[in-house]
């Protein structure tokens, strides 16, 4: 329930996979200046909060490892850099911020250095300071979750002494409370649709639409657990009555009614349920950050757990109340036991 609970809040919550947008904007045309073309159109749309212009998967080598890079620049409300989960944004052009499998990849950590080039446009490595690990969005191939590479545009420029392309890509945020799809089909309107504008929406990445399929899997997994605990339970029942037979045909004897015989088997059921619940429940909330956090990391995503507070209360009753059907078969075994026939025997 804790796993599947934070899983659920991710996919839900885009920021957390480094999606800071509502939309983006593009051009089919190269080259793809989107700038001082599109803004005007951007400045006027009453749906946009926040702004931001500049490139967005141009290639960056690090010895023998590639990440594609985004440098964009602030040009109406907060930045849409990718999210920052340690360290910070890049402010200076000898600044960098890097995904975690990218940064995994150099040997580098917040406060190191590396040597990059823009693939080809680069005539000498240049020492860029890492200043911050991030969570990438899905704008190319080697963009995404945990490889990225996040930097100024005067930053790229100083990389590309012979002339930067014209920017390419305009990220947006919407207005709290604006429909997404209404407020891109607005924004497409307003840059005209003779124009080579594309207002494209976030894409989800691949990785994350896979274990959405299967995000149900360890809640279907925990029903299985549990259905062996439900048959545990009524096994252990069963043997505890009939190691107690002769217990049981003596309390009978001085008194002990039918009706009391399934109480106690009913208590002895509750009573395990209640220390299960008492023991397993923290242990699980435990185990499910761990692994969650575990499961982000490795990822290279925010690691935002979430727990089902209403979803475990739920758990802590019905495992009660199932312990209690549990126990009327074996209540009503224990009720029968003849006290003359087992006395006899023994």
């Amino acid at each position: 329930l804790s796993f599947s609970a934070s899983l659920q809040h991710l996919l839900a919550t885009p920021r957390l996979y480094g999606v800071t947008y509502d939309a983006r904007i593009g051009s089919t045309e190269f080259p793809n200046d989107v700038g001082d073309a599109a803004l005007p159109a951007v400045a006027d749309d009453p749906d946009i909060v926040d702004a931001s212009a500049g490139f967005a998967g141009f290639p960056v080598l690090m010895g023998r490892v590639r990440g594609d890079g985004i440098a964009v620049s602030t040009v109406g409300g907060a930045s849409l850099m990718p999210t920052p989960i340690e360290g910070r944004l890049p402010a200076a052009p000898d600044e960098v911020m890097l995904g975690a499998s990218t940064m995994e990849a150099v040997h580098a950590h917040v406060g190191s250095t590396v040597r990059a080039i823009v693939a080809d446009a680069t005539p000498e490595p240049v020492p860029l300071r890492v200043v911050g690990r991030a969570v990438f969005p899905s704008l190319s191939d080697a963009m995404g979750l945990g490889k990225g590479v996040a930097m100024t545009p005067d930053g790229l420029r100083a990389m590309i002494p012979h002339g930067a392309p014209p920017p390419d890509t305009v990220l947006v945020r919407f207005r709290k409370g604006s429909d997404p799809v209404r407020a891109r089909t607005e924004l497409q309107r307003r840059l005209g649709s003779d124009t080579s504008f594309q207002v494209l929406a976030p894409e989800r990445p691949t990785d994350l639409v896979n274990f959405g399929r299967v995000q149900s899997l360890p809640v279907v997994l925990g029903g299985l657990l549990g259905a062996f605990a439900e048959a545990t339970l009524a096994h252990l029942l069963v043997t505890s009555i009939r190691r107690r037979r002769r217990d049981l045909a003596i309390l009978k004897t001085l008194g002990l009614s039918s009706g009391h015989v399934r109480a106690t088997v009913a208590w002895q059921s509750t009573s395990l349920a209640v220390v299960a619940v008492v023991v397993g429940v923290p242990l699980g909330v435990v185990a499910g950050r761990w692994v969650w956090l575990a499961f982000a990391a490795n990822l290279g995503i925010v690691g935002e757990t979430v727990l089902p507070w209403l979803a475990l209360a739920a758990l802590g009753l019905a495992t009660a109340i199932v312990a209690n059907l549990v126990a009327v078969l074996p209540g009503r075994i224990a009720a029968r036991t003849s006290p003359a026939a087992v006395l006899r025997s023994e």
